[in-house]
Formats: C-alpha cells, sequence, structure tokens
C-alpha cells in the first residue's frame, strides 16, 4: 500500500498559508485581518526558525515584503483595503524599526543577529509606527524576565546570547490580541 502521507515544510507554509487567508480578508472586510494574520504566521515561521538553528531565513523576509507590497497595491488599486496612511504608517514602522535594530546591531557589535534585524524591519511595515514600540518594549520585558530567571538558576551567564526572534513573537501576539 503507498504511503499517503502528506509533508508540510516550512517554505510551504510561508508561500501557502498566507494565501489561504485572502478569504477571511473579503468575508471580513478588515484590511488589518488579512496583514496581521500574515504577519503571525510569518512571525511564527520565523521564532521556530530561530529557535532551531538561530538563524531568520533571508527567503521569509523577501517573502514578507512581497506579500505587503503586492497586499498594499492591490488595496490601493481596488479600493478594497488600507488607505494610504496605513501604507504610509506601515514604512514608517519599517523605517523606525529597522533603524533602531541596525543601530543596536551596530553598537552591540553585532550581539544581535543581521537576521532579526531584517525580519524586525519588515515586521515594521505590518504593524505601523505605532504598534511597533508596544511590540519591542514586551519582547524586551520578556526576554529581560526570562534571561533574569535563566541567570537566577544558573543556567545562563550575562554574556550568553539567546534567540530573540520567539520573544518578538511572543510580543506581536501579546500586542495583536490584547
Amino acid at each position: 500500500m503507498r504511503d499517503m502521507s502528506i509533508s508540510i515544510n516550512r517554505r510551504d507554509v510561508a508561500w501557502h498559508l498566507p494565501l489561504l487567508l485572502v478569504p477571511v480578508y473579503y468575508f471580513m472586510y478588515d484590511n488589518s485581518t488579512l496583514i496581521y494574520a500574515s504577519l503571525i504566521v510569518f512571525s511564527y515561521i520565523a521564532a521556530v526558525t530561530d529557535y532551531r538553528t538561530k538563524t531568520v531565513p533571508n527567503r521569509l523576509i523577501i517573502i514578507m515584503l512581497g506579500y505587503w507590497v503586492v497586499f498594499s497595491g492591490v488595496s490601493l488599486l481596488t479600493d478594497a483595503g488600507p488607505d494610504s496612511d496605513m501604507i504610509t504608517n506601515g514604512i514608517l514602522g519599517f523605517l523606525i524599526s529597522g533603524g533602531v535594530f541596525f543601530l543596536l546591531y551596530i553598537v552591540s557589535k553585532k550581539g544581535i543577529g543581521a537576521g532579526d534585524v531584517k525580519f524586525i524591519a519588515a515586521s515594521g511595515l505590518y504593524m505601523g509606527g505605532t504598534l511597533i514600540f508596544a511590540v519591542v518594549l514586551i519582547s524586551f520585558i520578556v526576554v529581560f524576565i526570562f534571561m533574569m530567571v535563566l541567570i537566577v538558576a544558573r543556567r545562563k551567564t550575562r554574556k550568553d546570547s539567546i534567540v530573540f526572534v520567539p520573544f518578538y513573537f511572543l510580543g506581536i501576539l501579546l500586542v495583536l490580541l490584547l
């Protein structure tokens, strides 16, 4: 008998799941639903990959940027989605988050990964200039608490590194769900 199991890898999810979310947009008539749902999917993939391999794939970031550009362009052309203020806010979120984390990357002598910087900048497009501050603040608070617990338990030292994107994903979830 032939094996009929289905195997799904991260690439399949990254390409197909956001496309499956398109009907959500048309049925709910809420332009932020598709944007935020796509961000959650992309962030989950990035968090799992970062946790397992300590890298954020450039391909995922390019896909994120492509989805945002296509969604925004189609929405502007059809008047069915975000207005120019939402797009401007997304670009502002991209520039602020990317700029701040790029400076952290330089100042910390690559203490934060380049993949983290690119992913956070791309997620700034989705979150916009206002929500990105809350996500970053929550992420830093959660990372700080987590590291303090590990340091007190003597499982890590102050010089040990940890992956950041899983905590950033948690920050995104908390901001979007609360």
